[in-house]
């Protein structure tokens, strides 16, 4: 029905998600505003246009190591999948988070994948903070415990550049002294 199209259009439009049919060719059937908009340029090679070419300019499906293929997973597997895509774009991290659903014939054949499309960049900004606010916090108790209890400055410090180096997988390194009368640093 041309009205029920129309309406599963402007619904999937109002998605702020960008949401896309492939087929088992790898080229796009659907794609809704979001994508198209983001796209800009692209928008118009976008339907019937291999998804590796229009969405990362690739001559070739997506590949492990630097991406993984959702709908070659999904075709496989026959289950949904998820996958975070990385891309550098000009010194800005940006993250995909890519769930791809198998759309099956009245068979049970896997003809082709609705893939959801999600910015998850600050998500993943915050997850790497957080994982190095942690891990400095891991240092600083491992040195805390290390060295209390201890008197001498030289096997303070000591003990604390040898926990140092364990935690940030370290071989060498040093501590510097300031003699505040001469300015001047020392071992």
């Amino acid at each position: 029905d041309l009205g029920l199209d129309m309406t599963l259009q402007k619904v999937l439009d109002a998605v702020e998600d960008e949401i896309l049919i492939i087929d088992s060719d790898y080229r796009i059937r659907f794609a809704n505003s979001a994508l198209r908009s983001r796209l800009q340029e692209k928008a118009e090679a976008l339907i019937g246009g291999f998804c590796y070419e229009v969405l990362y300019d690739r001559h070739t499906p997506c590949d492990a190591p630097l991406w993984e293929c959702s709908l070659k997973k999904v075709l496989e597997s026959g289950s949904t999948t998820t996958v975070i895509h990385h891309h550098g774009v000009l010194g800005a991290e940006r993250y995909l988070k890519v769930t791809t659903y198998p759309l099956q014939d009245t068979y049970g054949n896997i003809m082709a994948a609705v893939e959801l499309r999600r910015d998850v960049s600050a998500e993943r900004e915050l997850e790497i903070q957080l994982l190095r606010r942690h891990h400095q916090l891991l240092v600083l108790s491992r040195v805390s415990s290390a060295v209390s209890g201890l008197r001498d400055l030289d096997t303070i410090l000591v003990v604390a550049l040898d926990n140092v180096l364990e935690v940030i997988n370290g071989v060498a390194g040093s501590i510097l002294l300031l003699d505040e009368k001469t300015e001047t640093l020392y071992y």
